[in-house]
């Protein structure tokens, strides 16, 4: 059985209502791990989730993340190994990312310091599939950042979805996520 591990800081686990039920349709059985957003870095997330995880292997994990999650999924899969990675709209958190202000104003100081310090070039994801699905109406940074993403990682499947902004939830993003599904 295929086991898949949703990230979800504390406000978006409700966003997973729709998105949860594609998994249990296609029998993949669902983890969800939470992490605290509300206190930490984008790495202290991450490594929160490992150390969670440590007993269980997390290379037997799809894991799904959506905007800081799949940043904090990325972090994780530079850290351990993991089966894939299903990565929905990614915040733009590199080093060569120019920060909408929306983006600052989310991420803090000490995040944004942690942010431009981090280069896509230097991180090594340990997955076998990732699969990277962006709304074509995202913030231009998203988009952008999310092309280099998949040029530096070449095992990256990017696909834009079409009428669809910073969402995993509108109907063209579930139709999307529910290919992806298919090729896990």
């Amino acid at each position: 059985m295929k086991v898949l591990l949703i990230l979800s800081n504390e406000s978006e686990k409700k966003y997973y209502r729709p998105i949860l039920a594609l998994f249990k349709e296609k029998n993949i059985r669902v983890d969800f791990a939470i992490f605290t957003w509300k206190y930490q870095t984008q790495l202290g997330c991450a490594q929160e989730i490992i150390t969670k995880f440590k007993n269980k292997e997390l290379e037997n994990y799809y894991i799904f993340g959506f905007s800081i999650s799949a940043l904090v999924a990325i972090l994780i899969a530079s850290e351990s190994k993991v089966k894939g990675l299903i990565l929905v709209s990614p915040t733009p958190l590199f080093s060569d990312t120019i920060y909408p202000k929306w983006v600052k104003k989310l991420l803090g100081k000490k995040r944004l310091t942690i942010a431009k310090s981090t280069k896509i070039k230097d991180l090594q994801i340990n997955s076998k599939k990732t699969f990277l699905l962006v709304g074509e109406q995202e913030d231009n940074e998203v988009l952008r950042q999310s092309t280099a993403f998949a040029k530096v990682h070449k095992r990256v499947n990017l696909k834009n979805i079409n009428n669809t902004g910073h969402a995993a939830n509108t109907p063209e993003m579930i139709v999307s996520i529910k290919q992806t599904i298919m090729q896990l």
